[in-house]
């Protein structure tokens, strides 16, 4: 949408009105759904080689945080490494809203008053119009039915964006400025006390993690079962090394087209991707697809009690998602999936993998990569220590008796779960006039 100059704000907002048919649901009186582009200003693009001399601040979509929504880092990239999406100017206070995975919500404000900012063309970029509050605007972006509307234009199956002409045509719940700080302030105070009680659970969270790493520990090395194999006449020398390669066989997934609802409308096989990868064991996915949909796309049955990996997503930054399907599924574009050998015990080797999380992460994560990726060359050559069948099942045995933390820790994750869902019922709320402070 061309923005013409000399227009007031009121005058802006009735030339960009959505038709009634058009309409997410119905507002509060008062209220005005209008075009998402009419309430921001030009976007401006500049080429860092002819406005910089040696570097430069520059943000991608990796350096989003999209768990607490904010700018994780800057990358000092020098001009000569400028890569050809450095273009977008940014400025303190611009949100930024990633068009490339939108459901993933890789969105942030810059909080920071600097000149040397640029940013990804993969970034939508808002620099709001005067009588449009940045935390206003921001909360909605972050707002499920928002998303939902973005979900609705998105193409691709590798990687699904939406078009930024597309984009810019989204409805937004334009209110008086004076309304829009009012709801923002609300929020922001709900939001800051959920905020305070996840980080209480995150910290019992954590305990938990610490007392987990002790006894996988003793796990991989043979300690736990020393004295199983005095008992049984054997030692360390039983195990041998193998490549994670030689485990098992692997398989990728993808995502079936969006735009056809005979994929996914009562869709009954589960579509594991890296949101659901919260548990060790894979029983619901909060996605589900059709028998058809994996007959004409490029993700294809997993049979169940494989070993399921998130190999691409920002949360590789802090941790490695391993997990096990407990029935047949499929899986997405970001996940792979190792089917053991029989001579492996699925639920061992899951275990070692987990034991091992950080070297993982340490020797396969790839570099220079726009998300956070697992190189499978060095997965695959990633070497384990494997007992015969008979200690395996042992091992497993064994952590089953002493961990109990499973239960806990997801109890404790739950109510994560709950809490930020209770932040979406919030922002729903919002959006609708009916949040009360």
């Amino acid at each position: 949408m061309t923005k013409k100059k000399g227009l007031t704000l009121e005058e802006r907002i009735e030339q960009a009105l959505v038709p009634e048919e058009e309409w997410p649901y119905e507002l509060p009186d008062g209220w005005k759904w209008v075009k998402i582009s009419s309430i921001n200003s030009n976007m401006i693009s500049v080429d860092p080689k002819k406005v910089f001399k040696e570097s430069f601040r520059y943000v991608d979509i990796d350096a989003i945080d999209n768990k607490g929504h904010k700018l994780r880092e800057y990358k000092i990239t020098r001009i000569l490494d400028a890569p050809s999406r450095a273009k977008r100017k940014l400025k303190k206070n611009n949100i930024v809203y990633s068009l490339v995975r939108p459901y993933l919500e890789n969105v942030a404000v810059i909080e920071d008053d600097l000149n040397d900012i640029i940013g990804s063309t993969g970034f939508y970029v808002f620099d709001a119009i005067n009588g449009i509050n940045v935390r206003y605007l921001y909360y909605y972006l972050l707002s499920d039915e928002f998303t939902k509307k973005v979900m609705e234009h998105m193409k691709g199956d590798n990687s699904p964006s939406i078009k930024k002409s597309n984009f810019e045509h989204l409805p937004f719940p334009y209110t008086s400025t004076k309304r829009q700080k009012e709801i923002a302030d609300m929020i922001d105070n709900q939001f800051e006390k959920l905020d305070r009680a996840k980080e209480l659970i995150q910290n019992a969270i954590d305990s938990f993690e610490d007392r987990k790493a002790a006894i996988l520990q003793k796990a991989y090395t043979g300690e736990l079962t020393k004295k199983w194999r005095e008992e049984n006449g054997c030692g360390l020398d039983s195990w041998e090394e193998r490549k994670l390669i030689d485990c098992g066989e692997w398989n990728g997934g993808g995502t079936p087209t969006k735009s056809k609802k005979e994929f996914w409308e009562s869709g009954t096989v589960m579509w594991v991707s890296p949101k659901d990868m919260k548990s060790l064991y894979i029983t619901e996915t909060i996605d589900y697809i059709t028998e058809m949909a994996v007959e004409n796309s490029s993700t294809k049955f997993i049979p169940k009690h494989s070993i399921l990996f998130v190999v691409r997503s920002g949360i590789l930054r802090r941790t490695f998602p391993i997990a096990i399907c407990e029935d047949d599924c499929t899986i997405n574009q970001d996940m792979k999936a190792l089917s053991v050998s029989q001579n492996i015990n699925p639920l061992f080797l899951m275990w070692i993998l987990i034991g091992q999380e950080k070297k993982l992460l340490s020797e396969c994560s790839k570099s220079g990569t726009t998300v956070e990726s697992i190189s499978m060359e060095k997965l695959y050559d990633y070497d384990v220590m494997i007992p015969k069948r008979n200690e395996q099942d042992e091992i497993v045995k064994s952590i089953d008796k002493l961990i109990n933390f499973e239960n806990e820790a997801m109890e404790l994750m739950d109510v994560i779960d709950n809490i930020d869902r209770l932040k979406k019922t919030i922002l729903s709320k919002a959006f609708r006039g009916l949040l009360n402070k």
